[in-house]
């Protein structure tokens, strides 16, 4: 294209783009998506698996209350341990929300 006396125009998609300004990344999309995906998939996943042991933990102990047993000092504090972890990871999780809509 001749523009005569104009200044040069450049012609592509970003037409205001000095020369060595990087490209937009046109994955950044996908790597957030897969990132966002991992980190759910993590919490979510660990949320879950905690609450199953704990339902665990808790029907234990009421099996090994009712039962004769020597290891049931044992067993009743691994239950605790279980139950204390589930509620930490628990508030954790509610702090975390409560975080992140106060930011929003």
């Amino acid at each position: 294209m001749n523009y005569g006396n104009a200044p040069y125009q450049p012609q592509g998609e970003n037409p205001t783009a000095q020369p060595n300004e990087p490209r937009p990344n046109p994955f950044y999309g996908v790597y957030k998506g897969v990132y966002c995906f991992i980190v759910a998939y993590l919490v979510f996943g660990l949320w879950i698996f905690f609450l199953i042991r704990t339902i665990g933990s808790i029907l234990m102990v009421i099996d090994v209350v009712t039962d004769d047993d020597n290891d049931k000092k044992a067993l009743i504090s691994r239950a605790i341990t279980q139950l204390v972890f589930f509620i930490v990871i628990w508030v954790l999780d509610a702090n975390g929300r409560y975080m992140g809509a106060i930011k929003q």
